[in-house]
């Protein structure tokens, strides 16, 4: 992917599973979403609507994507100068998996405490294996983006490399994958 720096940038966002719900996540990529645009950024978001998917598990309000072998196709037809995983889920993995297997660099981001939240419903899953999975989906991520300084220094202090507060969207297309 090359970086065609004639016309305004092409930036994908692998977006949450309910993007039209009211939740820290949603309401960060719709700010995301204006001000790229704003800037005359061209701004594709890649979420379940595009995808099959089924209910999660007792949080039926988000949809996990199963037809994931669609989703490397859908980055490489879009062409996009830049790349945004906003969530570890099934659709965030895959991005992460065609874009680490063909060096291609993107960012990611951390808006929740997802791993308090499994350990307070199955608590025999201690928060330090969800923070390991979570270390291990942001590893390659060339910067893990936070809402604030003080999630930053959080997320730094369980052991995140590379995090950084989200203060403009500019932020999240300064990361070119080709």
């Amino acid at each position: 992917m090359r970086l065609n720096r004639t016309a305004p940038p092409r930036c994908l966002s692998r977006a949450h599973e309910g993007f039209d719900c009211q939740r820290c996540l949603v309401t960060s990529l719709a700010a995301l979403v204006r001000e790229l645009r704003g800037l005359r950024h061209q701004v594709k978001l890649l979420s379940p609507a595009g995808f099959r998917s089924l209910p999660c598990p007792t949080y039926p309000e988000i949809p996990l994507v199963w037809d994931l072998w669609r989703v490397g196709a859908a980055i490489r037809d879009y062409r996009p100068d830049c790349v945004h995983i906003a969530t570890e889920g099934p659709l965030g993995w895959a991005a992460r998996r065609w874009l680490v297997k063909r060096g291609l660099a993107f960012s990611t981001a951390i808006h929740t405490r997802f791993p308090e939240y499994v350990s307070t419903r199955w608590p025999w899953i201690a928060p330090r294996w969800g923070y390991a999975f979570l270390r291990a989906f942001h590893r390659p991520s060339q910067v893990v983006l936070v809402t604030t300084e003080a999630a930053a220094r959080g997320v730094r202090q369980l052991g995140f490399r590379g995090s950084a507060a989200m203060a403009q969207g500019r932020r999240y297309c300064a990361v070119s994958p080709g």
